[in-house]
């Protein structure tokens, strides 16, 4: 939580306990003028006063006063509750040292986002898909079945490229720790659609990057159960919890790189040769 976050709750706290102050007959820290008197028995007693008529010690009386907090409270609800779709609502910042841009954390994302994209990206879909293979079935057509998320998907269809995991698979220019640009999953020699390069990629000479294929961060869980061995995977970013490992997305601790970068190629050109 940042420090302004904290801040802020403790403004609303402090908001919740002025309303109390005045509700109660003002018998706390806050400075309250002719607002009644305390009994023979050391018990406060309120005047039968309108709201209007009890004066504060600032000069402002009791109904004012309940409005401003009011006004107050609707400010602090706003920012605690506000979405932060931009670069102008940053209150919890970083500096991705992968790709070297400043990144705000979108609570809807529920990671951080590039100052840079302009937008929030859409909600995460969280999914899972898992086989369970029977060890005792020497039938690779029928010991295979399909759980979680991937049940009634297809083995080899195009479904799953419109999945989420599959579809965040993406080739890539990637140079200096940092994407280029997105590549046409179809025409590695053509941007993405949406990406604003000018001219064509450059993914012959090196100059501009190197192809890679950005994976995003998955988490994997193995598990058996007599002759069913089960394997699941997931896209969600806390599911440690329920066992599952982010060994390939570390560099410091388990799961701390959101992507992973794999060449696209086998092999480079390192230098052109006539032999004739």
């Amino acid at each position: 939580m940042s420090e302004k976050d904290l801040k802020v709750r403790d403004l609303s706290a402090g908001i919740s306990a002025m309303d109390d102050e005045i509700d109660t007959g003002g018998q706390g820290s806050l400075p309250v003028a002719e607002m009644g008197f305390t009994d023979n028995n050391g018990v406060f007693q309120k005047r039968g006063l309108a709201a209007a008529d009890i004066v504060l010690a600032d000069g402002m009386n009791v109904q004012q006063r309940l409005a401003a907090i009011s006004s107050l409270q609707e400010e602090v609800n706003d920012h605690m509750s506000a979405i932060i779709g931009s670069a102008a609502g940053i209150h919890g910042g970083r500096f991705n040292m992968d790709s070297e841009e400043f990144e705000f954390f979108n609570p809807v994302y529920g990671d951080f986002q590039s100052v840079n994209t302009g937008t929030a990206p859409a909600p995460q879909q969280i999914r899972t898909y898992g086989v369970q293979i029977n060890l005792s079935n020497s039938n690779p057509y029928t010991a295979v079945t399909y759980i979680d998320n991937a049940v009634g998907m297809v083995g080899g269809s195009s479904m799953w490229d419109s999945m989420p995991i599959f579809r965040d698979i993406r080739p890539c220019l990637f140079n200096g720790g940092a994407v280029v640009g997105y590549l046409n999953p179809n025409n590695y020699a053509q941007w993405a659609e949406g990406e604003t390069q000018s001219g064509t990629p450059d993914i012959t000479s090196g100059a501009q990057g190197d192809v890679m294929i950005e994976i995003p961060k998955i988490g994997w869980r193995f598990s058996r159960a007599g002759n069913v061995l089960t394997i699941q995977i997931t896209n969600d970013p806390n599911g440690g919890a329920q066992g599952f490992r982010y060994f390939a997305h570390t560099r410091l601790s388990e799961g701390d790189r959101n992507h992973l970068y794999c060449g696209a190629y086998k092999g480079f050109i390192l230098e052109s040769v006539d032999i004739n």
